[in-house]
């Protein structure tokens, strides 16, 4: 057993050990020699893991032909309050012993353009995005930021009805929200395609035009393309690239 790091580092999913683990500092009634031993035999297994192959299968999403799943190594439960056996190690058994450990927080902001797809010619801040699928939840929440930053007020142009959004949870009865149920939810409106001509008729549309942000001026156009650190909304599929105006947009 001395000679295998994997028999070693069972030793601590045993019961006894793995509640000890998974409270925050309940560590510290382990052994402290057996500890020692265990997250060293981690290590080991950590530093023999093929590692480029896994990120290439789970982060790349790259297989090569015929493939299985890479898994991750068996290891126990990391003790808390840690993230990590390397955060264990390095507080309890390394060179950061004598440093404070998750003591301080910072806020940071990341400043983002957002380009628009149309923009409604009398009231520049009423943004019409065609859109088949809003893919992950920084996409809605780009839009969500753009919107309320910049008093825009989106009218999405869905093409398939009902599409449920791809990052939210089944409801208790089964059910997941819509792409239609989070716009109104956040106070959008949307139409499908093929109604456009209608909505621009509608009563609606003139009360946005009248009503939204009518005390502020209209935004600039932007002539320039939006570089590296624009935002690509509209990625997934029956996607519309039709832009003009750019805002700018703060996400925390």
């Amino acid at each position: 057993m001395l000679n295998d790091p994997q028999a070693l580092a069972d030793l601590l999913k045993a019961p006894q050990y793995d509640v000890l683990l998974l409270e925050k500092e309940g560590y510290k009634r382990i052994d402290r020699n057996l500890l020692k031993i265990c997250a060293d035999a981690i290590k080991e297994i950590e530093l023999k893991f093929e590692w480029d192959n896994y990120n290439r299968q789970r982060h790349a999403g790259r297989f090569l032909e015929g493939e299985a799943v890479i898994k991750t190594p068996s290891l126990p439960a990391y003790p808390r309050p840690f993230h990590s056996w390397s955060e264990f190690r390095l507080t309890v058994f390394g060179g950061m012993q004598d440093m404070p450990f998750e003591q301080i927080e910072v806020e940071y902001t990341v400043t983002k353009k957002h380009r628009s797809d149309w923009t409604d010619k009398l009231n520049n801040r009423i943004w019409y995005q065609g859109k088949g699928v809003i893919p992950n939840l920084e996409s809605a929440r780009d839009l969500i930021c753009a919107a309320k930053q910049n008093s825009i007020h989106h009218v999405f142009i869905f093409t398939v009805p009902n599409i449920k959004c791809p990052w939210a949870k089944p409801r208790k009865d089964g059910s997941t929200m819509t792409q239609e149920e989070w716009a109104k939810k956040e106070g959008f409106d949307y139409i499908y395609e093929g109604e456009e001509k209608a909505f621009l008729e509608s009563p609606r549309r003139k009360w946005l035009v009248e009503n939204f942000s009518k005390n502020l001026p209209q935004l600039p156009f932007k002539t320039a393309r939006v570089l590296e650190d624009s935002i690509a909304i509209n990625t997934g599929f029956f996607a519309h690239k039709q832009q003009s105006a750019s805002v700018t947009m703060t996400v925390q």
